[in-house]
């Protein structure tokens, strides 16, 4: 009798385990820290699969970037992150800044509303979901999407950069598109 009872509490424990795991697959874990969109602390990693394509969207090269936070600076009392590519980020509130050189912007607003609006670089993007469900390589992620003239770009909140496509238009070479997809990530 007490085996048989030992197996029904195993098998209890087993199928809830099993359904646990389904509930658990339909969207990655909940983020560390959502007070920010995209979580700044050295040695945070984003891996992507980075697709360039020609202008009739035809694969042209297909390649593997780390976006990894090295260092950090301190400009005008704010901490800025550096993420070896020759980009800084901050958060402040009202969301994530990003600059090369002397020229920053806005990267993504946060929090915000659909329809809200803010200046990036020449343009303007435009706030245009925030609970879109994105499938990447890295899994599911509810994201708030933002969309400019040139470019749509997909962030859950307390991960980062989960999607994104641009549109480059070049004197110096023929168009062409950039498709950004997370595919593995670090969060310290």
């Amino acid at each position: 009798m007490a085996k048989i009872i030992l197996i029904v509490l195993f098998s209890l424990l087993v199928v809830g385990d099993c359904k646990k795991r389904i509930v658990d697959s339909e969207l990655e874990q909940s983020p560390i820290d959502s007070t920010t969109i995209m979580p700044l602390k050295i040695g945070n990693i984003w891996s992507y699969k980075v697709t360039r394509l020609d202008i009739s969207r035809n694969v042209d090269t297909v390649l593997t970037y780390h976006r990894i936070l090295t260092s950090s600076i301190i400009i005008n009392n704010e901490r800025w992150y550096d993420d070896s590519g020759g980009y800084i980020y901050t958060n402040k509130p009202g969301g994530l800044w990003k600059a090369i050189n002397d020229d920053t912007n806005y990267f993504a607003l946060y929090p915000a509303k659909v329809n809200d609006k803010f200046p990036i670089w020449l343009d303007t993007a435009v706030v245009i979901s925030t609970d879109s469900l994105i499938e990447v390589p890295a899994g599911k992620y509810r994201c708030y999407v933002y969309k400019a003239s040139y470019s749509t770009r997909f962030f859950s909140p307390g991960i980062g950069l989960i999607y994104g496509e641009e549109f480059y238009n070049s004197a110096y070479s023929d168009d062409f598109y950039l498709k950004w997809e997370l595919t593995s990530y670090l969060i310290k």
